[in-house]
């Protein structure tokens, strides 16, 4: 009976019987067999695969920075068994009562540790420029706009005191904010520094222009197909460092200065300190979790 048989070879039967008939994304399902599912459970018997498998499978896949396409192949292992269900072929499905890893809207993508590390290492690996390589990496640790980043320059920069003094006329919102630059910050600055890029843009292009944001968008989605990661883009990285920054408990005053928000908030208007030292507090602690976060990344390899 095709109890007895191979997870891989029902797999097949799968496919040609439900899949490719009913589905026109049956490719995304063979892929998704091919990547995740047959390596860990394909040489098992169907009748012997126990939730504690089905759940090793999706983990797996969550443990290296994509939930999303965890939830994916849960929902494919819930139709591939539902199958064998329908077929007589077993009589539970070791999906039953098996938990979606992550919320699928992808609105207010945040990344989680894992994906924070996972991001992190397809930038080391990556073969991307360096000024484009830098902006991501500044993105996530300044938790700034994309378009401020890009357009920072050499003169706004005091690397004596570690702050970024943004131009009115290039900020948002028209004000003009003091940024301090944690100490991860500083490192990215000075490695482009001491790649012998110190006039005009910090972050500059081979045409002697700073890189466009379009670029770096496009780079990150490439980045994130290279690497199969959940895809994200520039300004989920800012949400991410709002949320991490938020959940270590710094206040919502602290954090819109950080976002160089507006607070139109009475309090606000008569409010004119700087915050910088709750700011610069607040962005080194950040930069602290972070070095935690891709410290335990090395540890686990």
């Amino acid at each position: 009976s095709f109890a007895e048989v191979a997870c891989a070879t029902f797999a097949e039967v799968y496919m040609d019987r439900w899949a490719i008939p009913r589905k026109r994304t049956h490719a995304e399902d063979q892929r998704m067999l091919d990547k995740d599912v047959i390596p860990c459970i394909g040489s098992m018997r169907m009748v012997d695969v126990t939730r504690a498998d089905i759940v090793a499978v999706i983990d797996r896949i969550s443990k290296r920075g994509a939930p999303i396409s965890a939830n994916r192949t849960l929902a494919l292992l819930k139709r591939f068994f539902g199958f064998a269900i329908e077929r007589g072929v077993l009589e539970h499905s070791p999906c039953a009562h098996a938990r979606a890893p992550a919320k699928e809207n992808q609105r207010d993508r945040v990344l989680n540790p894992e994906e924070i590390s996972a991001f992190v290492s397809a930038l080391d690996q990556s073969n991307l420029s360096l000024a484009v390589n830098a902006v991501l990496r500044f993105l996530l640790v300044s938790g700034q706009r994309l378009g401020e980043v890009v357009s920072m320059e050499w003169e706004d920069i005091d690397l004596a005191n570690r702050v970024w003094s943004l131009p009115a006329e290039r900020s948002k919102n028209g004000r003009s904010p003091r940024i301090p630059l944690s100490a991860r910050a500083v490192l990215i600055v000075r490695e482009i520094q001491a790649s012998g890029n110190s006039g005009g843009w910090v972050f500059a292009n081979t045409k002697g222009h700073h890189v466009r944001a379009d670029s770096i968008t496009q780079a990150l989605s490439r980045l994130t197909k290279q690497f199969d990661l959940d895809h994200f883009t520039p300004h989920d990285l800012r949400r991410t460092a709002a949320t991490q920054i938020s959940g270590m408990g710094v206040d919502r005053a602290t954090l819109v200065r950080i976002l160089n928000h507006t607070d139109h908030s009475t309090t606000a208007i008569y409010d004119r300190y700087s915050y910088e030292p709750e700011v610069r507090q607040a962005l080194e602690k950040w930069s602290t979790k972070l070095d935690q976060i891709l410290a335990k990344k090395r540890r686990s390899r």
